[in-house]
């Protein structure tokens, strides 16, 4: 105190006389000899601290270093996920105007396509007829010409929505969906009437998800085109039911012997609705026993759907397939 000398810690300077020498003389010491002195710069910046209430500028940049990092709040996620959703929807109506282009386009390209071929029949002098010319053995038959039993038989079999989408039912993909999942495998499929017909009429059978884009924009188009008859007509002459038959006129006659189509009974007009799912493996002829179980499922699919009563569908359901068709003969000729 003598020598102007503040705050020493008396305990250190105990140890270390050398450092209480120096501060004797007045002259400042480092931290390194533990005396805790402050020096006068250090006392004179305290009490202009103390005298004015501000900091250093050097404590405020520190200060200011220590700030608090900001917090992913409520407000911060919502406002991310409203961007998302708005980027989502964005690229979402862009993927659909360009699959509505690409519809077009297609559609336009393979307009020729529209018109099927027909077999021909060769008759004799008396009217008997003698060959069949055909690539493939189909005569087409006009919608007015097909009972509306039949074509409730394939609406409620291939797609029960066929009067209400538009070509493509996102309903019938999410449940379809949903059933594969729960069973481990594809067992339902969720593919219009519209679509099928753009598959048959426009592109191959291969399952790749490329050529079911472009069978959806394909069906989009048809449907901007074509009226649901138009649609239903031409998806009734172009599915092949198995042995060579094309079209729903060509299978009335293998199977059952009948040119006329309002002459087909229930029971018949479900088994051929039956034998698209898997021609070679539904059709009466080769598996009468799995075309009756797979005409049970059609049958039932029609009385849950309104179309037929339960009189109806036990009625058509107990019959069994007899028919016997006609050996055909071997010297047809084909081109």
């Amino acid at each position: 105190k003598l020598f102007g000398v503040r705050h020493v810690n008396i305990s250190l300077a105990r140890s270390n006389p050398q450092g209480l020498f120096f501060c004797s003389l007045g002259i400042p010491v480092s931290r390194k000899y533990g005396f805790g002195i402050k020096t006068r710069r250090q006392e004179i910046g305290e009490s202009i601290t103390m005298a004015t209430g501000k900091r250093s500028v050097g404590a405020q940049s520190q200060s200011k270093k220590r700030k608090p990092k900001r917090r992913f709040g409520v407000k911060r996620l919502i406002a991310w996920l409203f961007a998302t959703c708005i980027l989502g929807l964005v690229c979402a109506m862009a993927g659909y105007i360009a699959v509505i282009l690409q519809g077009k386009r297609l559609y336009a390209k393979n307009l020729h396509k529209m018109d099927m071929d027909e077999a021909a029949v060769v008759y004799d002098v008396n009217g008997n007829e003698v060959t069949t010319l055909f690539r493939e053995n189909r005569e087409y038959v006009s919608y007015g010409d097909i009972p509306e039993k039949l074509i409730q038989a394939f609406i409620a079999t291939e797609d029960r929505r066929f009067a209400e989408h538009s070509g493509i039912d996102f309903w019938s993909i999410g449940r379809a969906l949903v059933k594969d999942i729960m069973a481990g495998e594809a067992v339902e499929g969720g593919s219009t009437i519209t679509q099928q017909l753009a598959k048959n009429m426009f592109l191959s059978s291969e399952k790749t998800l490329f050529r079911k884009a472009t069978e959806a924009s394909i069906a989009l188009a048809l449907e901007n085109h074509l009226s649901k008859q138009e649609i239903m007509e031409k998806y009734l002459n172009i599915i092949y039911f198995g042995n060579r038959a094309y079209g729903v006129k060509a299978a009335a006659k293998l199977y059952f012997g009948k040119s006329d189509l309002h002459q087909l009974e229930l029971w018949e007009i479900a088994t051929l609705a039956a034998i698209p799912k898997a021609p070679a493996y539904y059709n009466p002829i080769d598996h009468p026993d799995r075309s009756k179980e797979r005409r049970g499922v059609v049958l039932q699919l029609m009385k849950d759907q309104g179309y037929i009563t339960e009189e109806e569908r036990a009625q058509a359901a107990a019959v069994d397939y007899n028919y016997k068709p006609p050996v055909q003969k071997k010297d047809y000729v084909t081109f």
